[in-house]
């Protein structure tokens, strides 16, 4: 028998922990579902550092100057939003408490997500 086995989604993420049993340790699974038949856009090629953060976060993503950023709890609630961010300049995450978390970055009509760790 299995215990605490969850499953949820966020961002548009499915994620599967198995939960533990006495034979199996737990597990956390991560995947993305595509879905339909559309042509997949190459992905945005996105960095930043420094990861864990502490008041400041660099974003770079290629030879992209302006994108609109969001960043999402681990709940997946909405804690900043900026429209047309400048990624020559650092964002400041001073306000936000420690924890993981979801930055999501649109440009072009490519989306991608990546997490960090406020320390």
């Amino acid at each position: 028998m299995r215990y605490n086995a969850v499953a949820f989604a966020a961002l548009g993420n499915v994620y599967l922990g198995t939960g533990f049993d006495s034979w199996v340790t737990s597990d956390l699974w991560e995947y993305t579902p595509l879905v339909g038949d559309q042509e997949q856009d190459l992905p945005l090629q996105v960095a930043f550092f420094p990861n864990p953060a502490q008041n400041s976060l660099q974003v770079k993503a290629g030879p992209i100057r302006q994108a609109d950023i969001k960043i999402y709890d681990v709940r997946g609630s909405l804690v900043c939003a900026l429209a047309n961010a400048d990624l020559g300049e650092k964002l400041d995450i001073s306000s936000l408490e420690k924890g993981v978390y979801f930055l999501s970055l649109t440009a072009g009509g490519n989306t991608s997500v990546k997490k960090f760790v406020k320390g």
